[in-house]
């Protein structure tokens, strides 16, 4: 079995947000976090509270909100629960944001042992037969599956492989799962009423059903040779 090097989790959710409001000193007036962790990403480097656009880092995490988007990410996966506590934290204040679509993704980077190692794993994946009369050396650098939920719930289950962005892996290869949910039907997003974020909420307190099934989907991509 091969396990990660390093994990990344990103909550990411498309609505109407009020960037003003999701700031440091917001938080820590709602007891979300700490008055000196507040105070501490007031004066990071990345700071900015704006009209349009929000943005600081914990020391675990980093939250952008822009008037169409909500991102939590972190690469520390003792605080991953940490995430999910701030975000549904703040949107229980904040319940009438119209939030329609909400993704939980998680990233897994690997190191593969050698050159050859790393292009069967390609070739495994993204057999060349069809490319090698018509292009030069081709590889493997990207592909995504798309997948059907067994849930209940619309939305899809998007699955994405390819090198690893990490300066510091060598041959290395990044796994993402994203988890995403559509919490409004057409119809009910048409008639704009009772738009809210309760539901995402909802999906967030089934977050460890989400990252049990991404883990299983991004180990038996990994592992599929070592079954």
């Amino acid at each position: 079995m091969r396990d990660p090097i390093a994990k990344e989790l990103v909550v990411v959710m498309i609505g109407k947000f009020n960037p003003a409001i999701i700031t440091p000193f917001w938080l820590s007036g709602k007891q979300l976090i700490s008055d000196l962790e507040a105070k501490e990403a007031s004066q990071s480097s990345n700071f900015i509270a704006h009209l349009e656009v929000s943005q600081f880092s914990l020391e675990y995490c980093n939250i952008q909100t822009l008037q169409n988007k909500y991102t939590i990410s972190s690469t520390r996966e003792e605080y991953f629960d940490k995430i999910r506590e701030i975000t549904t934290g703040i949107f229980s204040y904040l319940p009438e944001t119209p939030i329609v679509q909400i993704g939980i993704n998680n990233v897994h980077h690997y190191r593969l042992n050698s050159a050859e190692e790393y292009k069967e794993f390609g070739d495994r994946l993204a057999p060349k037969g069809i490319w090698d009369p018509i292009t030069k050396n081709p590889g493997l650098k990207s592909i995504e599956i798309q997948s059907h939920r067994e849930d209940g719930f619309s939305g899809e289950i998007n699955t994405k492989v390819g090198i690893s962005n990490l300066p510091r892996i060598e041959l290395g290869i990044r796994i993402q799962v994203n988890d995403h949910f559509n919490l409004y039907t057409t119809a009910e997003l048409a008639e704009g009423r009772d738009i809210n974020a309760q539901k995402s909420i909802d999906i967030l307190e089934r977050w460890e059903q989400s990252l049990r099934m991404s883990e299983q989907i991004i180990s038996g991509v990994i592992n599929h040779d070592r079954s």
